[in-house]
């Protein structure tokens, strides 16, 4: 199939090691054929990681979460408040949905987001829900 049918989003989010990098970055490249998507990660960066060509890939600010009784997500750049990071990453992924209106979004990470990575898809779910046309919303179905 050629040219872009539709556009699609995928969210993500790692902290040990990058194995939801490698399933959406397979996902994006797979989807790239038929569509144009956006691949967001919040995890730390990758180094000599490259998005799949003909997606773009876009480095949210990252948390990092230690997997220690009571801990809670940190951001990866020191000086950044935890606040303040998590207001940036919901700002950048309403921006970029904004932008690009996918049809679908793809997110690897909840239900258990809120607990361990902040509250970054409140703000993105609160605007789909005020869309009146909605895009398909995928999630995982994993708990903790």
């Amino acid at each position: 199939m050629t040219g872009v049918n539709f556009e699609a989003f995928i969210i993500l989010q790692y902290s040990n090691g990058v194995g939801h990098l490698v399933r959406c970055s397979a996902i994006a490249k797979s989807l790239s054929s038929i569509s144009h998507v956006t691949l967001l990660s919040g995890g730390i960066p990758v180094e000599g990681y490259l998005a799949p060509s003909a997606v773009d890939f876009v480095q949210l600010p990252a948390l990092r979460w230690d997997f220690v009784p009571g801990a809670s997500p940190q951001p990866d750049r020191s000086g950044m408040t935890l606040a303040r990071t998590e207001q940036m990453r919901s700002e950048m992924l309403v921006e970029r949905y904004l932008r690009t209106r996918p049809q679908i979004v793809i997110t690897e990470w909840f239900p258990f987001a809120p607990e361990r990575f902040g509250e970054m898809l409140t703000a993105l779910f609160d605007v789909i829900s005020k869309e009146r046309k909605k895009p398909i919303v995928l999630c995982s179905i994993r708990s903790t």
